[in-house]
């Protein structure tokens, strides 16, 4: 009967398609749905299930447990302030701790590890910010998350990121915005009910710094609400690198902190839990390498030649390649053939775990081949390429499928 089944499974005709109308019937009609990953809310919002641990005590940590995570990431605070590092913590609220209201259910003795981390922070000393204040102030004149997504939306990235500058410093980056209105269709909860992702209009703060002296560099560590975050924060930093992190895996031995002086560690209330496996303190050197002592060549991301490619800009006025199909490959001329040491490739998201290889073409023909590893939780990567003569070409491919964004790619050269 098993093999009947599959048999039947795989050779059934419109079996998707019927699957697919049969699920848009039981949510547009019946408001129900199958999957118990997505609660229907009210007001037409979508919620994670994972979001409620509030409300049925899953994943809710001891005190002890919460304690002893604090006491961790204070002792990483004040390892980097040994090295003149100031450090952040950031947790990114549900949208149920946002947006309770249209939760289809009430909770009258709910308990959250959110404010329960908060709560530590400032017994501990730990350096932090309260985006549930700050994000709750807005929800009246703006929508701060998606409502058939489980992240945030452009604004609740530009409130938090105007939040994480007003702690770090006196600049207030509200005078440098213009709001605009766009449709978007991001919709991973709808996905997860087995439906066609549906369009809504958001407001996309659009910012431009003219008038304020910038942030020291910033490394921020992030899970996937720190795409939209980074857009804003870059905007303000001298040198802005971004870092995908995957909790409970360590992923802070990965970056080279030579010359930064602000690291934020940012993390979504639902994953809060998962802070009792992960290891902090682990943030060594990966190079010496003196960056001030070099100068940079930027690659226009717009003058890219590859196999298949999109040009991602998410409604902003920045772009970034994303490659498309198996082993995919990207080629630059350089503007104006020039020496080389390094080759700097930041992502705008992470890359799958694949392999890589950077060929460098000079002037006079020749051709040298550097192969590296992409990390899943590595955004940034320095490759070694020291040319002797001046380069002219440079193409990067990989051996696995798309999965990465890529923002920018500059050449190095000693001065």
């Amino acid at each position: 009967m098993e093999q009947f089944q599959k048999y039947f499974n795989d050779n059934f005709g419109f079996r998707e398609t019927l699957i697919k109308i049969n699920n848009i019937i039981d949510y547009d009609v019946f408001k129900s749905t199958n999957n118990n990953k997505v609660i229907i809310g009210k007001n037409d919002y979508l919620f994670y299930t994972d979001y409620l641990e509030g409300y049925d005590k899953r994943s809710l940590l001891t005190d002890e447990e919460i304690s002893e995570i604090v006491k961790n990431i204070y002792t990483f605070q004040v390892d980097l302030e040994k090295k003149g590092i100031k450090f952040l913590f950031v947790i990114t609220p549900n949208k149920s701790t946002i947006y309770p209201e249209f939760i289809p259910f009430t909770c009258k003795k709910c308990a959250y590890n959110h404010t329960r981390f908060l709560k530590e922070f400032n017994k501990q000393n730990v350096n932090h910010v309260n985006l549930i204040q700050s994000l709750s102030n807005y929800k009246n004149k703006y929508s701060i998350y998606y409502k058939r997504d489980s992240h945030w939306n452009y604004v609740g990235a530009f409130i938090t990121a105007k939040t994480i500058i007003s702690h770090l410093s006196n600049i207030d980056i509200g005078n440098d915005v213009l709001y605009k209105n766009a449709q978007t269709q991001s919709g991973d909860l709808d996905n997860l009910l087995g439906i066609p992702a549906q369009k809504e209009t958001n407001t996309i703060p659009e910012i431009k710094n003219t008038n304020h002296e910038k942030l020291p560099p910033i490394v921020l560590y992030g899970d996937s609400f720190a795409e939209n975050l980074d857009y804003y924060i870059n905007e303000y930093s001298t040198d802005f690198t971004s870092i995908r992190i995957s909790i409970p895996k360590n992923s802070l031995e990965n970056y080279n902190i030579k010359n930064t002086k602000i690291v934020i560690f940012e993390i979504a209330e639902r994953s809060l839990a998962k802070l009792t496996e992960y290891q902090f303190g682990n943030f060594e050197n990966q190079t010496k390498i003196p960056f001030e002592s070099y100068q940079y060549t930027d690659l226009d991301m717009l003058k890219v030649k590859a196999t298949n490619y999109n040009i991602r800009t998410n409604g902003r006025k920045n772009s970034a390649i994303s490659p498309t199909g198996e082993s995919p490959s990207m080629l630059w001329d350089v503007p104006k053939p020039e020496y080389a040491d390094y080759l700097q490739m930041d992502f705008l998201l992470p890359p799958t775990e694949s392999n890589a290889e950077v060929e460098t073409i000079s002037e006079d023909n020749k051709t040298t081949v550097k192969t590296i590893k992409f990390k899943p939780e590595m955004t940034r990567y320095i490759i070694d390429i020291k040319s002797p003569n001046r380069l002219k070409t440079i193409r990067i491919k990989t051996d696995g499928k798309t999965g990465y964004v890529t923002r920018s790619i500059k050449l190095m050269h000693k001065i």
